[in-house]
C-alpha cells in the first residue's frame, strides 16, 4: 500500500505541474477559440441579435486547402536496411508488413485528422501502442491473428508533457494523458489490473459535472453517462519506462518496465514550431485578427444596407388630401399631388451609398491574408488567365506551394517517427514472435515474424504514392503535343499519360497487346507541326521526320 500511495502522489504532483504549465500558456482558451472559428461560430455572445453576423470563413478555407495539399501526396512508410547483406526478399516482407499495418491502422484517415488538428491547434499527438485485444484475419484462410499495434489520436487538451519547454517528445521527464471515461468502462478495463495492486474498481465514484464554459467541444455538454477522470502516467526510472493509471483517487494499474524498447509510445506533429517549446504555432493564430476584422467589415456593410437600402418616401406639405395615407405597393390607390410649385410633391429619396473605403479595406484584407498565408488561387489550380496551359498552371501551383514545403517536411518527419515506433513494437520480445500472414491490397500474402528483424537496423523513409494533379496534367499535355508533332506514336503517348488521369489506359494497352500489330500508317498532315528545340534536346538531340521527308528542328 505504501507503493500505491507513493505512485498516487507522483501522479497528482505531475498532473498539477503539467496542468499549470498549460494554463500559463493560455492554450486551452486558444484551442477553444480555434475550434469555434473553424466551425464558423465566430461572433461573440455579446453581439446584439439584431446586428448582422456574417462569416467569410477563411479559417476553414485555409486549413482545409493546406491539409488537402499535404494529404493528397498519399505517403507510405518504407524501410531500408542499414545492415549490409540483408536480402531483398526479407526487406520486401518488412515493407509488406508496413503497408499492411498502414491499412490496419486506417492511417490515411488518421493522417488527415492529425494534419487538421495540427493546423488548428498547432500540435497533434498520436499514441502508438500494442493492444492485445486487437484481432483479425480469416479462420477459413488460416490467417487469424491476435494483438497488434494500435494508433489513437490524443486530443491536445488531454496531453501533458512533463516539460513544455522541451520540443523532443522522447526527452520528456514524463508524459501524462488525462481524459474523462465512463465509470462503467473504467471498471471493465481495469478490474484485473486494479486487483493486482490491491484496489477495487467498485469503489470508483463519478466526477462532478464540469463547467460547460471550460469545454472545447459543445457536444461534450450533451447528456452522457457518469464519467471519471482517468490519469495515465509514463515515466522513466533507472533506465526503464514505467506506466501507472489512476482515476478518482484510486490506483488502477502499475507496471514497471512496460516496454523493453523504452520509447514513450507517442509522436507529435507541430504545424509551425515555436522556439524552445513543445507546443507548435497553428495556422489559426495568424488568421484570427484578420478574420475578426473581415467579419466586422462585412457586418457593417450588411447593417448599412439594411438601414439605408430601401428608398425613403417623401411628401411636401399639402401634397396628399386630408385623411389619405400613402401605402407603398397599393396600385389601386390614386394619389393626388396638391402641393404648390412645379416639382413633384410625392416621391422617393435615394439612399446614400456606403463608403467605398469599407469595401476597399475588406478586399485588401482578404487579398493580403491570402498572400501572407500562401493560399493563392494557383495553389488550387486556378490560373489568373484562361490562356495558360496545363504546364504553366502546374508551375504556378508549385510556386504557390513553396510555403507549404516546411510543413510537408515536418509531416513526413512525423510519419518517420511513427515508422520507428512500429518497428520498435514489431521487434519487442514476445509481441510479434508468432508468424502472421500480412499482405498488401491485391498483393500476395507473406509470413511476417517481427523477432526476425530484432538484430537489424533500418532507416525509415516516406514514399509518395499520390501525385500532383497539375504536374500530371502538364505531363499529359506534353505527351499529346509530342504525338501531334509526330515525335512519338499514339501508343507511346498513351504510355506517357499517368494512369490517374486516364484510368482506362492499362486496359486499353492490355487489349492492344493481345491484338496483332497493325501495319504502320503514314504520318498525318498534322505531324508537320514544329517541335521546340528544347524538347528535341531533352529527347537526345534527335530530329523528327516530316511528311515531306525532311526533318523538324533541323
Amino acid at each position: 500500500m505504501a507503493r500505491n500511495e507513493a505512485t498516487l502522489s507522483r501522479i497528482r504532483d505531475a498532473y498539477e505541474k503539467a496542468r499549470r504549465q498549460k494554463d500559463q500558456l493560455g492554450l486551452l482558451a486558444q484551442w477553444r477559440l480555434a475550434e469555434r472559428f473553424w466551425q464558423a461560430r465566430q461572433w461573440p455572445a455579446s453581439t446584439p441579435p439584431t446586428f448582422p453576423q456574417p462569416v467569410l470563413n477563411m479559417v476553414w478555407e485555409f486549413v482545409e486547402r493546406k491539409v488537402a495539399i499535404i494529404a493528397s501526396e498519399e505517403p507510405r512508410i518504407v524501410f531500408t536496411p542499414r545492415t549490409p547483406g540483408v536480402s531483398a526478399e526479407k526487406v520486401g516482407v518488412l515493407n509488406v508488413a508496413a503497408d499492411w499495418q498502414w491499412d490496419q491502422a486506417a492511417m490515411s484517415e488518421l493522417y488527415d485528422s492529425v494534419l487538421r488538428t495540427a493546423a488548428l491547434m498547432g500540435t497533434a499527438v498520436v499514441q502508438v501502442a500494442f493492444n492485445p485485444d486487437l484481432s483479425g484475419g480469416s479462420k477459413k484462410a488460416g490467417t487469424l491473428w491476435n494483438g497488434g499495434v494500435e494508433m489513437v489520436e490524443v486530443d491536445p487538451e488531454n496531453f501533458f508533457p512533463g516539460d513544455g519547454s522541451i520540443p523532443q517528445i522522447q526527452r520528456q521527464p514524463y508524459i501524462l494523458v488525462a481524459d474523462e471515461v465512463p465509470i462503467a468502462e473504467l471498471r471493465e478495463l481495469y478490474r484485473d489490473s486494479a486487483r493486482r495492486v490491491g484496489t477495487s474498481v467498485d469503489d470508483l465514484e463519478p466526477s462532478p459535472p464540469q463547467d460547460a464554459a471550460l469545454r472545447i467541444y459543445p457536444q461534450q455538454n450533451l447528456d452522457r453517462p457518469e464519467v471519471g477522470l482517468r490519469i495515465r502516467l509514463w515515466w522513466r526510472e533507472s533506465g526503464r519506462l514505467n506506466h501507472a493509471v489512476a482515476a478518482q483517487g484510486l490506483l488502477l494499474r502499475y507496471t514497471e518496465g512496460i516496454y523493453e524498447h523504452g520509447y514513450y509510445p507517442f509522436t507529435a506533429l507541430r504545424w509551425y514550431p515555436r522556439r524552445k517549446s513543445f507546443w507548435g504555432l497553428s495556422e489559426f493564430e495568424q488568421l484570427l485578427p484578420n478574420q475578426r476584422a473581415v467579419n466586422r467589415l462585412l457586418g457593417f456593410l450588411i447593417n448599412s444596407a439594411q438601414m439605408t437600402g430601401l428608398p425613403q418616401r417623401f411628401a411636401k406639405a399639402g401634397a396628399l388630401p386630408p385623411g389619405v395615407q400613402w401605402i407603398p405597393g397599393d396600385s389601386s390607390l390614386l394619389l393626388i399631388d396638391n402641393s404648390p410649385g412645379t416639382g413633384p410633391g410625392l416621391g422617393y429619396l435615394q439612399p446614400p451609398s456606403p463608403s467605398p473605403a469599407v469595401m476597399q479595406t475588406l478586399e485588401y484584407l482578404v487579398q493580403r491574408t491570402r498572400q501572407g498565408m500562401g493560399v493563392l488561387d494557383a495553389i488550387s489550380g486556378q490560373a489568373p488567365s484562361a490562356q495558360l496551359n496545363a504546364t504553366a498552371i502546374a508551375y504556378l501551383q508549385q510556386a504557390a506551394a513553396v510555403l507549404m514545403r516546411p510543413v510537408i517536411a515536418r509531416a513526413h518527419a512525423w510519419l518517420e517517427d511513427v515508422g520507428r515506433l512500429w518497428f520498435a513494437f514489431w521487434t519487442e520480445p514476445d509481441l510479434f514472435k508468432a508468424a502472421r500472414t500480412v499482405q498488401r491490397k491485391g498483393g500476395e500474402p507473406v509470413e511476417f515474424r517481427g523477432e526476425e528483424f530484432a538484430d537489424e537496423e533500418y532507416d525509415v523513409e516516406i514514399a509518395l504514392h499520390g501525385g500532383n494533379f497539375f504536374d500530371m496534367s502538364a505531363q499529359t499535355q506534353l505527351a499529346l503535343d509530342l504525338h501531334k508533332a509526330g515525335v512519338i506514336t499514339a501508343q507511346e503517348a498513351l504510355l506517357a499519360i499517368p494512369s490517374r488521369i486516364f484510368p482506362a489506359k492499362d486496359a486499353i494497352l492490355e487489349t492492344r497487346r493481345a491484338q496483332p500489330a497493325p501495319a504502320p500508317a503514314p504520318a498525318p498532315q498534322a505531324a508537320g507541326l514544329p517541335v521546340p528545340s528544347d524538347i528535341l534536346a531533352a529527347l537526345g538531340g534527335g530530329q523528327a521526320p516530316t511528311p515531306e521527308g525532311g526533318v523538324v528542328g533541323g
